[in-house]
């Protein structure tokens, strides 16, 4: 789903974690990438592992682990992207910076994902976690991880809709 920027809250958030669980399994199918406890998060957090570490050092959050998945309630992910990607998925409303980078913990390539609320939303998600799979892998090849929804907007779209119905036009906008 996609929770809002801590703090606030967002229509829509997901119902359960039926989208991720699917967007994991898919996951496990990508060259090289084993399933393990994540060496970093939280307790119950699922970790995407490569054994063989071809990227950069820092396209990996601590030994081979490139994204982990978080328990429920949560249901988002961390991830890694190459700088320009990571800049594409801020700016596309995807998902936020680690918050270990705000103080300067981590590099500027580590993310949090909103988790996908539906289908059409994992398969946006999807195409970023190859993108993140991709820089732990070394590729040099440039593919664009933003697709044509914007889920801030949507979010935006929700509050909006939901402030008209109460007589607020302005709030959402």
């Amino acid at each position: 789903g996609l929770p809002a920027p801590l703090g606030l809250s967002c229509p829509g958030q997901p119902a359960d974690a039926a989208a991720r669980d699917e967007l994991f399994a898919h996951a496990l199918r990508l060259a090289g990438v084993r399933r393990a406890a994540s060496g970093i998060s939280v307790p119950g957090a699922v970790a995407l592992v490569l054994d063989a570490h071809e990227g950069p050092q820092d396209a990996f959050m601590v030994g081979g682990e490139f994204a982990h998945f978080h328990p429920s309630p949560d249901l988002s992910l961390h991830l890694t992207l190459p700088p320009e990607a990571a800049g594409e998925v801020l700016a596309g409303g995807w998902g936020e910076l680690h918050y270990l980078t705000t103080r300067g913990e981590l590099p500027a390539t580590h993310l949090m994902i909103y988790g996908p609320r539906d289908s059409v939303e994992a398969d946006s998600v999807w195409k970023i976690l190859q993108a993140s799979h991709a820089f732990a892998r070394g590729s040099s090849r440039r593919s664009s991880c933003v697709t044509h929804l914007n889920p801030r907007a949507v979010c935006d779209d929700l509050e909006a809709e939901l402030a008209s119905d109460l007589g607020r036009p302005d709030v959402g906008r």
